[in-house]
């Protein structure tokens, strides 16, 4: 990929210290590093058709946006908001929430909402699994065997948001059309913090990048 940078040296998002102060990973300092329809054409061009397993290996998205694998799941961390007084850090993750959706319904229509209660009564293991992560709200699309889905975590309404992400995901895992065996779904662990992004940052830039670049030589 052209002019991929190193993004512990470029993206404040992806420093240590955001772990205390909170980050969104569009932005390093006041500059906007990718936008919502350049992540949402990463995640359908390089996670999608099928969902690509990582095999435990955690990936760059594209330049300074991390993918965290989770076995047949994908997950791209977009924010971390740790204080509830950091009114800029909430505005740009409302910003991009509204951004990633909107290129997802460009593209795929209208989203449909994931129901979420209780760990028991929730209705999928997926959906399940989302409420044992503290998902408050999660929204889904269908793009050919995969689904993205927009999660924002936290407390109920009218308590802040704490987190922001999507997955990528099998189709059959949302779907009511096109289920998956609930076999299919054991064990799953969808758990993420910004620890992980740090990690990935840290870790993981020079192999990922060689990777993508691999891959864009491979796709002319």
């Amino acid at each position: 990929m052209s002019g991929f940078g190193d993004p512990v040296i470029r993206s404040t998002a992806l420093a240590p210290t955001s772990v205390q102060t909170g980050a969104v990973i569009s932005y390093s300092a006041e500059k906007l590093v990718a936008s919502g329809e350049e992540i949402v054409a990463a995640i359908e061009s390089r996670l999608t058709r099928p969902v690509t397993s990582g095999g435990g290996r955690d990936e760059w998205l594209m330049s300074e946006v991390p993918a965290l694998s989770r076995g047949t799941a994908w997950i791209v961390p977009l924010a971390w908001i740790p204080d509830d007084d950091d009114q800029t850090l909430r505005t740009r993750a409302g910003e991009l929430w509204t951004a990633i959706r909107s290129a997802c319904e460009y593209r795929h229509g209208a989203q449909i909402g994931i129901h979420l209660e209780g760990d028991e009564t929730a209705p999928t293991p997926y959906a399940r699994e989302l409420v044992r992560t503290d998902a408050r709200r999660a929204d889904w699309w269908e793009t050919g065997d995969s689904a993205i889905v927009l999660v924002v975590y936290g407390d109920p309404i009218p308590a802040p948001v704490r987190r922001m992400a999507v997955h990528v995901v099998p189709i059959g895992w949302v779907s009511q059309r096109r289920p998956t065996a609930a076999k299919k779904m054991t064990g799953l662990d969808l758990a993420w913090s910004w620890r992980d992004v740090i990690a990935v940052a840290r870790t993981g830039g020079a192999e990922a990048r060689a990777s993508l670049a691999e891959e864009d030589e491979n796709e002319k």
